[in-house]
């Protein structure tokens, strides 16, 4: 029972991410992700209507105030090469690797909770070139901590994408990194990668 949801689907011929991390840990975690993953619009194909729609289904539960879900989402137009995202308070950006180096994709703007209930999620656009890559993150990767206390952090993190030629490699790298640097962990970890 974990408390990051991940999603990767299709949705009119564009590829859609979904990345979401719940508040709170074992069974009451578990339950806000089921939540979630039952309350997320997969026809919608605007990132922040989407989350807009996740929010004030959240607001119907009355939970207090620890309660909070961060999520981040992606619609991928490959016709026009480009990203349409949308973030709600998820602390981990968005990482996109170009030519140019990595750029941190983020976005101000709170969890879905009760904290600001009728929050106006926004969508962004960003453009790309083929080869980039696409990651999403929790913050369960960097703040996955060593032994002496030290956290992986961002920085690692772009490390290891800067160096990676494609997705895959990125995902396989970065656990190869994670495990080294951490050898257990107390938290959820999810990445998610897209090759544009």
């Amino acid at each position: 029972i974990g408390g990051d949801l991940p999603d990767v689907y299709e949705l009119r011929g564009e590829t859609m991410g979904f990345l979401a991390d719940v508040s709170g840990k074992g069974i009451s975690a578990g339950m806000l992700s089921a939540f979630v993953k039952a309350g997320w619009d997969r026809s919608e194909s605007s990132p922040s209507k989407a989350l807009r729609g996740l929010n004030a289904k959240f607001q119907e539960l009355n939970l207090d105030e620890r309660s909070y879900v961060t999520a981040a989402a992606v619609r991928i137009n490959t016709a026009r090469r480009e990203i349409v995202y949308s973030v709600a308070g998820h602390n981990a950006p968005l990482l996109l690797k170009s030519s140019l180096g990595i750029d941190e994709i983020v976005m101000h703007s709170p969890p879905i909770s009760n904290w600001i209930p009728e929050f106006m999620y926004e969508d962004r656009v960003i453009g790309y070139e083929e080869g980039d890559i696409l990651a999403l993150i929790t913050d369960g990767v960097t703040e996955s901590k060593n032994a002496d206390g030290e956290q992986f952090g961002l920085e690692r993190v772009e490390e290891v994408l800067a160096r990676s030629e494609n997705a895959e490699r990125f995902i396989e790298r970065l656990k190869a990194e994670l495990k080294q640097f951490c050898g257990s962990f107390d938290d959820d970890l999810t990445a998610v990668a897209f090759d544009l």
